[in-house]
């Protein structure tokens, strides 16, 4: 079963009284509603505090995402490094000067109650996400709200400390075509090859090495899962995607790096850490030389 389909399934309805337990835990200054019935509870921004005491809830499904891309990773919060406004939790990494507000939310999907924190950017956009599973602990969780919760309700947190993200251009490198990256994920699928990707933007970013066992098509977007990972990638609206060295590997390992049409890096495709370089290679550009041709528009 995929990470998406255990989340759906994450919390039974009997674990969620009517009205949320949100509402009985929360300052009414901090809890809110949305049009479709969700629950919101916002929460202070001593971002180190609230992950580090977000890992005593147990396994959380891990979300990062931009416009087009999401990768999502079950499993415990690894321990968070924190340091002058960055932090790093095993294979995510974040810039902290990049979050604007957090809050929590209780939404009811099908007669499932799911909880998640959302973590925004100054833009009001949701940068990454925690889910929980149906192995995490709720009385934790919502012990864990009630703490956290905006100390001083009714206040917005101000912008001394933003810094404005720089649009850094793509570094040069050979150019393939959109179309590579569905094929390449169709035979990684094929043939059992281990990947390495990224996702993120300029609030978080998280990497993930899986090998892929399923993979779906919709519209515009591809779905690649494996055991505890899932990647959502939008793959027929790349703008660019260019082949280079890659320059977290000692050795001439390659790495396919994805961008959207305003020049944003959204996803890489890399090998595992420690794998063969010259296997790995050699299984790009040999599927890129015998990609087949795209069916004309």
């Amino acid at each position: 079963m995929t990470p998406r389909n255990r989340l759906r399934d994450s919390i039974p309805p009997s674990a969620a009284p009517r009205p949320s337990p949100l509402v009985e835990i929360a300052d009414p200054r901090n809890v809110s509603e949305t049009p479709t019935g969700d629950v919101r509870v916002a929460l202070g921004t001593d971002w180190p505090a609230l992950l580090r005491a977000l890992r005593r809830v147990g396994p959380v499904l891990s979300v990062t995402r931009n416009s087009h891309a999401v990768i999502g990773r079950e499993g415990p919060l690894p321990e968070l490094a924190f340091s002058a406004g960055f932090g790093r939790a095993g294979d995510m990494a974040f810039d902290f000067r990049q979050w604007g507000s957090a809050r929590v939310v209780h939404s009811r999907r099908k007669n499932r109650n799911i909880f998640a924190v959302e973590w925004l950017d100054w833009q009001n956009e949701v940068h990454h996400k925690t889910c929980l599973t149906s192995q995490a602990n709720l009385s934790e969780f919502l012990a864990w709200t009630e703490r956290h919760q905006n100390p001083n309700p009714g206040t917005l947190r101000e912008t001394d400390l933003f810094a404005p993200p720089t649009l850094t251009p793509p570094e040069p490198g050979p150019l393939v075509h959109q179309g590579c990256v569905e094929y390449l994920l169709r035979e990684a699928l094929a043939c059992t090859q281990p990947l390495r990707m990224s996702v993120g933007n300029a609030a978080s970013r998280q990497t993930a090495t899986f090998v892929p066992t399923s993979l779906s098509l919709c519209d515009q977007w591809c779905f690649l899962s494996g055991e505890q990972t899932g990647v959502h990638l939008r793959t027929r609206n790349l703008a660019e995607v260019m082949l280079q060295k890659n320059p977290d590997s000692s050795d001439d390992s390659l790495i396919l790096k994805l961008h959207d049409p305003e020049a944003r890096w959204i996803a890489e495709i890399a090998s595992p850490e420690n794998a063969d370089a010259t296997q790995w290679n050699d299984f790009l550009h040999h599927r890129l030389v015998r990609m087949p041709p795209l069916p004309s528009a």
